[in-house]
């Protein structure tokens, strides 16, 4: 009878004695808003343990999230399902709105999804749609935010709408990556002998140029000079004049650059990249947002 009194008691005193909850937030994919406001994937992986430490529960939550540009003033806006992993956040020109890759699998996409961006501008289309194609690599929007450009596995240049009844094969080119957001041409690296060349096409398929320029990734058109293309290239972060496709001006930007995803603003001013968390560069100086 007194042991049983006193396992009783052990009992009681456990359950009233309180666990714990472990969180932990992650910040991934950055990309500038048209209104110079920073849009990301933040993750929060959320662990509960009990009196003795022996965890209860283990949950991750994804949102897609605003912040000003000193990583205050957050906002989650739509909240993502942990089990379908995304990639690529990017913001459109014009428009109240977010899309990024969805149902990734080995690394390509099978979805573009766009959301609605909630703001002080209310935007008046549908709060989310999805296109779905297959084993996409890259996208990016048109100039007027209307249309999309993407590649896929095979290589193939896709122009599609908003609504995805329209859509244009535009080239067969071994395609990697695509941008088109701000300019009127679409830049794309292809791949091959020369390993992530530098290619110009326009929206029709017409006028395709090789600029010669190789080692590329993570291309973007910048919104002040729409002959600016910037890129990654071996461990710094380059423009590259393409006013003259065919011989074109590389200048270092970010010299020495180790981050990942970096994305322009608007304006061509600043840089937002992931390296271990949200960065920014402007001015000469990378500061750490999150």
């Amino acid at each position: 009878m007194k042991k049983s009194l006193i396992l009783l008691a052990l009992a009681l005193l456990l359950a009233g004695c309180s666990g714990r909850i472990s969180s932990v937030t992650y910040y991934f994919y950055p990309a500038f808003t048209k209104d110079n406001n920073i849009l990301c994937l933040k993750e929060i992986s959320r662990s509960e343990y009990n009196a003795v430490n022996s965890q209860l529960s283990d949950d991750t939550y994804d949102y897609i999230t605003t912040m000003d540009q000193s990583g205050s003033d957050e906002a989650e806006f739509s909240e993502i399902s942990a089990d379908a992993p995304i990639a690529e956040l990017n913001h459109n020109p014009v428009e109240e709105l977010a899309a990024y890759l969805s149902d990734i699998s080995s690394g390509l996409g099978n979805k573009i999804i766009i959301r609605s961006v909630p703001t002080s501008t209310a935007y008046s289309g549908p709060e989310e749609l999805s296109l779905y194609f297959r084993n996409l690599r890259s996208f990016d929007w048109d100039n007027t935010g209307a249309k999309i450009v993407f590649c896929n596995s095979s290589g193939e240049i896709h122009v599609v709408s908003l609504d995805g009844l329209t859509e244009n094969i535009i080239a067969t080119a071994e395609a990697e990556e695509v941008a088109w957001k701000y300019g009127a041409r679409i830049a794309y690296l292809k791949t091959g002998a020369a390993a992530n060349t530098l290619y110009l096409i326009n929206s029709d398929g017409t006028g395709i140029v090789n600029t010669g320029v190789t080692g590329l990734s993570d291309i973007q058109i910048c919104g002040a000079n729409t002959n600016l293309i910037y890129a990654k290239k071996g461990t710094s972060f380059e423009s590259i004049d393409v006013t003259n496709p065919l011989s074109p001006v590389e200048t270092p930007v970010i010299a020495s650059f180790d981050g990942a995803s970096p994305r322009l603003s608007p304006s061509g001013d600043k840089v937002v990249y992931y390296k271990d968390g949200i960065w920014i560069y402007s001015g000469g100086t990378a500061t750490k947002l999150k």
